[in-house]
């Protein structure tokens, strides 16, 4: 095996030697922890106490307890979302974050109400908690050959299970809800009825002197 030389004369074994700054480990594994988290690297992890910074989660524990008397170290968040700044306390978590939440709109809708969320689980705890008597309604509704949710009532059928559970609320054999206080046309939808106030009834809603 050829050994590489170090900078202050002696010889190392090839895998012990980093290849960027040629610093001398004992240990593989802490050669690749250098690497990865040292070695040219800005530090990751960061105290969000005082805001110092560390390139291992080691040491940054290590200031938690020796300066912040291990304020919170249960609880610390190490890694931090680039453009928010929210912290969180697993890299999944952070990640999860960033291609979901971060700068986005809330895309899941209740829909029973005018609850929204940027991710689908908390629709689930929501109807739960806030619409028990139609958790199985949301629940339970047959799919088609082309894994769309069918209407029990009807011939339609949705990609999403919260078009399925409003077509039944305001659409399937249902009178129209929503009426236009002008012309007393009616509407399925209320955003519907507001495109009616829009296009048809802008001047009796904004007169001008």
């Amino acid at each position: 095996m050829r050994w590489n030389r170090h900078k202050d004369g002696s010889r190392r074994p090839p895998e012990s030697c980093c290849p960027r700054c040629q610093k001398v480990f004992k240990y593989r594994s802490n050669l690749m922890r250098h690497i990865k988290y040292n070695c040219g690297e800005e530090p990751q992890f960061h105290c969000y106490i005082c805001r110092k910074s560390y390139s291992q989660k080691d040491s940054l524990k290590r200031h938690m307890l020796s300066i912040h008397d291990g304020f919170a170290i249960c609880n610390y968040l190490p890694y931090e979302c680039p453009q928010c700044k929210k912290t969180y306390k697993f890299k999944s978590s952070l990640t999860r974050h960033m291609r979901l939440e971060c700068g986005k709109s809330a895309s899941f809708r209740c829909p029973y109400c005018s609850y929204a969320s940027k991710q689908k689980p908390p629709i689930m705890s929501h109807v739960k908690f806030r619409h028990p008597t139609l958790v199985d309604q949301y629940m339970h509704f047959a799919k088609d050959a082309n894994d769309r949710y069918m209407c029990p009532n009807c011939s339609s059928s949705y990609k999403q299970k919260g078009h399925l559970v409003r077509h039944i609320k305001y659409e399937c054999g249902v009178e129209p809800q929503f009426k236009c206080r002008i012309c007393s046309r009616r509407f399925k939808h209320k955003s519907n009825l507001k495109a009616h106030y829009v296009f048809l009834h802008k001047d009796a809603l904004n007169p001008r002197d």
